[in-house]
């Protein structure tokens, strides 16, 4: 079926050990762990990890309130085949950005890949037509000048910045776990996509 996870979902997790950074309340953690062969998945909220805990249970998933900045308690987790950031990662300042790739590069064992999903500067026309067929926002042509945190444009920015950390980059323009996007989101993004899922590693 046309929103289903498929295949790309499963070539990317398929048997990994996947740290899921900044994994809320669960939902995309489940569907990672549908493929992978376990799953550390961490947030700083400790109410999202309680609500976690409570809710999203499975054998190869554990949860852990950890604040993704602090290099010790990272390391502590161990080294992985994959992390996995999600509408995180293009939300952080530059600086940052800079910061948190550091610390994973030392999260990810020989060969591992960090996978990041997240949306890019379309997202804003996105938002835009969503909030029109809803019909809770008819003044479609304003901007918002908040949207400027998205420090991200698209693919050109993305490989000048991972250029600089000497790691390999592919881009696609896909959204590896969608089962928890509603039907009018996923509808939207199909017609006009404006999440890419970047896949990085140490050249």
């Amino acid at each position: 079926m046309l929103f289903q996870e498929n295949k790309f979902s499963q070539k990317l997790f398929l048997d990994k050990s996947v740290l899921e950074i900044g994994c809320n309340q669960g939902l995309t953690t489940l569907q990672l762990s549908k493929f992978a062969k376990k799953v550390t998945a961490i947030d700083n909220n400790k109410n999202h990890i309680y609500f976690a805990k409570k809710l999203r249970i499975k054998k190869n998933i554990k949860y852990f309130q950890v604040e993704m900045f602090n290099k010790k308690a990272m390391y502590k987790l161990g080294k992985f085949e994959i992390i996995y950031l999600r509408e995180i990662f293009n939300f952080l300042k530059i600086n940052d950005k800079k910061k948190i790739i550091k610390i994973l590069q030392k999260n990810l064992k020989a060969n591992g890949k960090i996978i990041i999903t997240d949306f890019y500067s379309s997202v804003f026309v996105r938002k835009k037509i969503i909030n029109f067929i809803r019909l809770n926002n008819f003044d479609i042509f304003s901007i918002d000048k908040r949207s400027i945190i998205y420090h991200f444009q698209g693919k050109r920015d993305l490989k000048i910045f991972f250029n600089k950390f000497n790691m390999n980059l592919s881009i696609f323009t896909k959204d590896p776990l969608t089962k928890h996007i509603g039907f009018l989101s996923k509808l939207i993004e199909y017609i006009y996509p404006c999440k890419y899922t970047a896949i990085v590693k140490k050249k």
